[in-house]
């Protein structure tokens, strides 16, 4: 955290000396753009901050988060947002692409940082455009220009999230080496994914199970597995089954809604499927339940920090520092 507030801070200084020289200098087309270069990467400076601190924080290990999947998380607690936060520093977290969760901006934003000024400066240039144009045209009206950068602000903001979302998810059209490579990579943090969890997409055939094979894959690497024990469909007893087999049981999570979260039907249920393993103080060791949907605001950042806090021990505890 200091080395990338130290890094963030260190950029936004030099970016305002730079600016007050060409400010007190002689007005030409070569200060204009050092001003407007110098004004794009004050703007950065957090980002690139962040990504120092990334780079700093980042520690091998790799968590695989298995659920079920669903269409829409719709009013469902977005648990990824917890997961990610509260395995940074201990590993990575990385799960299979589905149709509710399929990119992971936060991610993508640690892997583009190097954009944030090429961004901010595209967004003053477009600016400029838009005054040239309307000084061109001769329609020049202080609330038609107002409207312009608001629709231009809009414009922008769209593009540069829908470039990220492009960069939150990771498209394995890999063999199964190179998919193992990619792992462990992630697994020994050379892949930094951030405050985040990284989304792999397998792409499937007609009839193709090839998910499974990626799942085994990131299960023979993991550090630990989180395992959404809230809908028990026979995909996820297939999952169950692999995470105990491949696992040591100390290296499993267990979590559930609140609702769904009785030690006694999931041992018994996990007993049923062969699972050894799961007696009854066992589930309750590895068991957390969390909220099943979302608080409202403004109870919703509390609401996320508890769960952080009660994933963070949960994974500290399985994976160690």
């Amino acid at each position: 955290m200091k080395a990338g507030f130290a890094v963030g801070a260190g950029v936004l200084l030099a970016s305002v000396l730079v600016l007050g020289w060409a400010q007190n200098r002689p007005s030409s087309t070569a200060l204009d753009l050092v001003s407007m270069l110098a004004q794009s990467v004050m703007v950065g400076a957090v980002w690139i901050g962040y990504a120092v601190y990334v780079k700093r924080a980042t520690r091998p290990g790799l968590v695989v988060w298995l659920r079920r999947f669903r269409p829409d998380q719709g009013d469902r607690i977005r648990f990824h947002r917890a997961l990610g936060t509260a395995c940074f520093g201990f590993a990575s977290a990385v799960t299979l692409q589905d149709p509710s969760f399929n990119t992971s901006l936060v991610s993508a934003g640690y892997r583009v940082w190097f954009l944030a000024p090429v961004l901010c400066v595209l967004w003053v240039v477009g600016l400029f455009a838009l005054a040239l144009l309307m000084y061109a045209a001769g329609t020049m009206n202080e609330g038609l220009f107002v409207f312009g950068i608001l629709f231009w602000t809009a414009l922008f903001v769209w593009g540069a999230t829908e470039l990220l979302r492009r960069r939150g998810v990771l498209s394995r059209q890999l063999s199964p080496e190179q998919t193992a490579v990619h792992l462990d990579a992630v697994r020994r943090g050379e892949r930094r994914v951030g405050e985040g969890v990284e989304v792999i997409k397998v792409m499937e055939s007609a009839g193709s199970e090839r998910w499974k094979g990626a799942v085994a894959q990131a299960l023979d690497r993991a550090d630990l597995a989180v395992v959404d024990v809230s809908d028990v469909t026979p995909q996820i007893e297939w999952e169950l089954r692999e995470v105990f087999r491949r696992l040591w049981p100390k290296r499993i999570l267990l979590v559930a809604q609140d609702d769904k979260a009785r030690a006694d039907v999931l041992s018994a249920q996990l007993r049923a499927m062969g699972v050894r393993d799961a007696t009854v103080p066992w589930v309750q060791e590895s068991l957390l339940p969390y909220p099943a949907a979302q608080a409202a605001w403004p109870k919703t950042n509390a609401q996320y920090a508890d769960l952080v806090r009660r994933l963070r021990r949960a994974v500290a505890e399985r994976v160690g520092q």
